[in-house]
């Protein structure tokens, strides 16, 4: 299961998923970032483990974070900090539960879910995602390019400040080389996805 390097606190449109914690509470990780993009998620999330129906592990509850964005909460863990390891079957219980909420063919794009603060082995956790009816695409925070040819930086440089007709397109890299652009955002990284070896994507 190929991992696209990218910033998924980026993407502004589509389906986003990722793991929470059943006490309200969205401090660390990706749902720390996630929650400063979208301070709504936050307060819809602690009141969403508060009182009888509050939630409960290995359950899917979506969030409409904007009118073109949905994220999917998946309760992978019980607790949080020291005591917040995620199991594996309530990241299956989730996905399953995500499966039956998410009728369309659109991508769900995603950390890698409970192998982080979770503490999983993410080659135990991706078969669950990988065998899923839903597309995943896993995402991970861009490294920034240690070795490109300065031309092409500045390329880039200059791209991010006009984000006008070609300009604006979203450019995939490899070895600091243009691949191919898109117009769209998903289109982008459903291409990454299906290069065989590593890309970074730049946003111009």
């Amino acid at each position: 299961m190929t991992i696209l390097q990218y910033d998924l606190t980026k993407i502004t449109r589509g389906y986003l998923a990722h793991g929470v914690n059943c006490q309200g509470v969205m401090g660390a990780g990706f749902a720390k970032a996630l929650a400063q993009t979208y301070p709504n998620l936050s307060e819809y999330w602690s009141t969403a483990c508060m009182g009888p129906q509050r939630a409960k592990v290995g359950r899917c509850y979506p969030f409409k974070a904007t009118d073109a964005l949905t994220i999917y909460n998946l309760t992978t863990q019980e607790y949080y900090g020291k005591m917040g390891r995620a199991s594996l079957d309530w990241v299956r219980a989730s996905v399953r539960e995500l499966e039956t909420l998410h009728d369309t063919l659109d991508p769900v794009f995603m950390p890698p879910i409970g192998s982080g603060l979770g503490g999983l082995n993410w080659q135990e956790v991706k078969d669950i995602f990988r065998l899923s009816t839903v597309p995943f695409l896993v995402c991970d925070l861009v490294p920034k390019p240690k070795q490109v040819p300065s031309d092409v930086a500045m390329d880039a440089a200059w791209l991010e400040l006009n984000r006008g007709g070609y300009q604006g397109q979203w450019v995939v890299l490899q070895d600091g080389q243009c691949l191919s652009a898109f117009e769209d955002q998903r289109d982008a990284l459903i291409f990454m996805a299906n290069v065989l070896r590593e890309c970074s994507l730049v946003f111009c």
